[in-house]
């Protein structure tokens, strides 16, 4: 462990930490409920894989590592306590060559045999159509972290699908710098449903709020369902990274 009682592979990504905490905590309810209830087969989507910072051989501090992990214990907890045998599957999508390849390397070594891992090579929403038809069957859970810009639009397909949850990561941060830019107006129209000029002036609590509030109602366009979210901030500054919405 390193300061505060952080693990050594996160120092230096205390945000990569709480943001793998809340997914770990997230997955491992959500799986519970909805094996516990009504799927025989469930599903889980990352469409920005990676592995990208990993420092641990069993990728325990990326997000396909923490998956897996959950995936298989709460398969184990459904059968022993509801008798319940409920088959886990994973897609793991991944465009840069040397981190699919890290990615496949480690599926190969199968550290988890009683789930169906799976991953492509390619941009997700190029793949859009595979995706679809792969989740066809259960309850789909999608993982969206990208590193920067996320188009809504790369998402409708998976959105429209009825029986799912998606968390989304908005990259603030990174976003709010092209906000008023005219250059980006199309791919802010596309992020947060309008082209939100009116904010040229706005103070940045305010700036926060509304771009949030556009997005999740951009979502909500296509999703039939509520949306909560979370705040994530550079460690150390009152400045907002980015939110988590689900």
């Amino acid at each position: 462990m390193g300061k505060e009682g952080l693990p050594d592979d996160y120092i230096g990504r205390e945000q990569a930490y709480i943001k793998h905490k809340i997914l770990e905590s997230y997955l491992k309810r959500l799986f519970m409920i909805v094996g516990r209830s009504k799927a025989d087969v469930i599903n889980f989507v990352d469409c920005f894989a990676g592995p990208w910072q990993e420092g641990d051989k069993f990728l325990a501090d990326t997000s396909i590592g923490i998956a897996l992990k959950q995936m298989e214990s709460c398969k184990k907890q459904l059968d022993a306590t509801f008798g319940r045998n409920v088959k886990f599957r994973a897609l793991f999508i991944e465009k840069e060559e040397k981190p699919y390849t890290r990615l496949k390397t480690f599926l190969s070594e199968n550290h988890y045999p009683t789930i169906v891992a799976e991953c492509i090579h390619g941009e997700y929403a190029k793949s859009s159509e595979e995706i679809v038809n792969w989740c066809k069957e259960g309850f789909t859970f999608f993982f969206v972290d990208p590193k920067g810009w996320l188009n809504v639009s790369d998402l409708r397909p998976f959105l429209a699908i009825r029986n799912s949850e998606f968390l989304v990561n908005l990259m603030y941060d990174f976003i709010n710098r092209f906000v008023t830019q005219f250059d980006q107006k199309d791919r802010m129209s596309d992020i947060f449903g309008e082209t939100p000029d009116f904010l040229q002036d706005a103070l940045p609590e305010e700036r926060q709020s509304k771009l949030l509030t556009l997005f999740r109602k951009n979502l909500n366009k296509t999703y039939d369902g509520r949306s909560a979210f979370v705040r994530i901030e550079k460690p150390g500054h009152n400045r907002i990274l980015y939110y988590l919405v689900w």
